[in-house]
């Protein structure tokens, strides 16, 4: 599963979502796969400057460089088209336990499957303090 929490410049809440997906069992996968699904969350909401922030180093670097990883190429080349079409965006890396949010969301989409809230992140879910995976200006 992934999780996300979008955030305003002033650090509010914007959105907080969390989508189960249960046919992925490699994590470099499943990490590249919650990149691709954040960004594709800002474009469907016109949000053309953005920063998604992960904890999975390697997709990040795929990502932002020509640094190949064949298992997720196709994925990541999906992440630099949206990201072409987006201004001043960018994904960028940040230790595991700086985006626990994200990662508490993911814990709750094995219970309550695919959600979104507006303006707020689910009690279960916010009691660490965190930067969100994404971000928005």
């Amino acid at each position: 599963g992934w999780g996300l929490v979008a955030i305003d410049q002033s650090n509010s809440v914007v959105l907080s979502a969390c989508r189960k997906e249960g046919t992925v069992t490699d994590p470099v996968l499943a990490e590249a796969l919650g990149v691709r699904w954040g960004l594709q969350m800002a474009k469907h909401l016109n949000w053309n400057t953005v920063t998604i922030i992960s904890d999975a180093e390697v997709v990040v670097n795929c990502v932002n460089s020509n640094y190949v990883f064949a298992a997720i190429d196709h994925i990541i080349q999906d992440c630099q088209e949206l990201l072409l079409d987006m201004d001043r965006s960018h994904v960028v890396y940040v230790k595991r336990s700086l985006n626990s949010v994200a990662h508490s969301l993911v814990k709750l989409s094995k219970e309550v499957g695919c959600r979104t809230w507006l303006g707020h992140v689910p009690s279960q879910s916010n009691s660490h303090t965190a930067v969100p995976m994404f971000t928005f200006i």
